[in-house]
């Protein structure tokens, strides 16, 4: 009799599973992020063809046995949904992994890229109107320069702020105007160029008429990113006095557009177009006490910027921003002249404070950029001009922007030349 005994072997049929996980919340193009692959048992035959993105690539892979890491680099074109695909890898026994879940990271390209074109037109709303123009001069002949058919060349710089501005004679019938501006904001530096050119024509002795067109450059860059644009406002103003009163009231409405290059990583730049307007009215006086004469003034300042949805070069849709800036000055200027013994010439002792007030309305996806100049802030200035007998004005200013509003601040010296051409 003969007897035969069978041995069972255990099979294992049952496939690995695996599991993703990162801790990438939002990322740039191009700024690399890891994925973790964490199988349920040791695996061999994992490759980066295993893995599936969308939006981006998977360039490196390191591990082995059950922990893996991925390296994913995103386009910026959308979202980046990461995946591993079923069978790439086996257990011991070859039983193919199951195909993974999904899972996404959202990227920052068209954030951060409405987040600088946000900054970029508050920077310049706010380099909009500190350079306009003051055209009271025209009719008042107060001070040094515009009231006084005289040129004028002004340079000035700040800590924060360097200016210049060149003017031709204005008592002509054509005038113009050159001005500019360097800032620091952060981590931002900006350069700004301002020009203006207007002509206008007397209807009274107390009412002048015109129109001037305004064009003006900004260029902004943050580390990579980078965005300049050149502009262009036109439209009237007019100036007046009110008859036997020292009282004079100047006005202006202006429409433009505006044409920037964008490139808000340093890979790819587009063009981005803007409408703008601005509205400006100032009512200011004089009144003399004794040898000293006061100017107290108050102007009204509102500037819109819109820049309209467009597709940049990676295929985003970038929303549209609107940006609206409203600012009102309270000021009280001073002059009076000081006793010269020697020479024909006549010394002026000037100075004055302004309360400076502005709000900001972001809209679109503006809504989240802020700026610094927001918010209630002072100005004070004191300084000394020496007029020329018939030759011209020399000047010398201090002066402190931002007393009661932190994270931003601007005091220097400024030292001007007026001469006649």
């Amino acid at each position: 009799l003969t007897s035969v005994t069978f041995g069972l072997t255990n099979l294992d049929v049952v496939a690995p599973t695996v599991t993703l996980s990162t801790s990438a919340v939002s990322v740039r193009p191009g700024e690399d992020f890891d994925v973790t692959a964490t199988f349920s048992e040791a695996v061999t035959g994992f490759a980066l063809l295993d893995v599936l993105v969308t939006h981006g690539s998977a360039v490196a892979l390191s591990g082995s046995g059950s922990v893996y890491v991925i390296t994913i680099r995103p386009t910026g074109s959308g979202d980046i949904g990461v995946s591993i695909a079923a069978g790439g890898a086996q257990d011991s026994s070859g039983n193919g992994n199951i195909a993974s879940g999904a899972i996404a990271v959202q990227s920052s390209a068209v954030e951060e890229t409405s987040q600088l074109i946000g900054q970029f037109m508050n920077t310049r709303a706010t380099q909009l109107i500190s350079n306009q123009p003051d055209l009271t001069g025209f009719l008042s002949g107060s001070g040094a320069g515009l009231g006084q058919g005289q040129g004028q060349f002004n340079l000035a710089v700040t800590r924060g702020q360097g200016t210049f501005d060149i003017s031709t004679r204005p008592g002509s019938r054509v005038w113009t105007r050159l001005q500019g501006a360097i800032s620091r904001e952060g981590t931002s530096d900006s350069s700004y160029v301002f020009g203006a050119v207007g002509s206008h024509f007397a209807i009274n002795k107390n009412l002048l008429l015109g129109a001037m067109l305004q064009l003006d450059y900004l260029d902004q860059d943050d580390g990579a990113a980078s965005i300049k644009g050149k502009g262009w406002l036109i439209g009237p103003y007019f100036v007046t006095k009110f008859p036997d009163r020292d009282v004079f009231v100047e006005g202006r409405i202006l429409y433009g557009q505006s044409s920037n290059d964008v490139s808000p990583f340093g890979t790819y730049t587009d063009k981005v177009e803007t409408e703008r307007f601005l509205a400006l009215l100032k009512l200011s006086g004089s009144m003399l006490y004794g040898k000293t004469t006061l100017i107290p003034k108050v102007q009204l300042t509102y500037a819109t910027d819109d820049q309209k949805a467009y597709r940049d070069s990676l295929g985003n849709l970038i929303p549209d921003l609107d940006v609206a800036w409203g600012q009102v000055e309270l000021g009280l200027d001073f002059e009076t002249p000081l006793e010269v013994r020697r020479g024909n010439g006549e010394v002026l002792l000037f100075g004055g404070i302004s309360a400076i007030g502005s709000h900001v309305k972001n809209s679109g996806n503006a809504a989240t950029t802020s700026s610094n100049v927001q918010g209630g802030r002072a100005r004070a200035k004191l300084g000394l001009s020496y007029h020329f007998a018939d030759q011209g004005v020399f000047q010398a200013e201090t002066f402190y922007d931002g007393i009661g509003m932190s994270g931003y601040e601007s005091y220097g010296l400024q030292v001007g030349f007026d001469l006649k051409f």
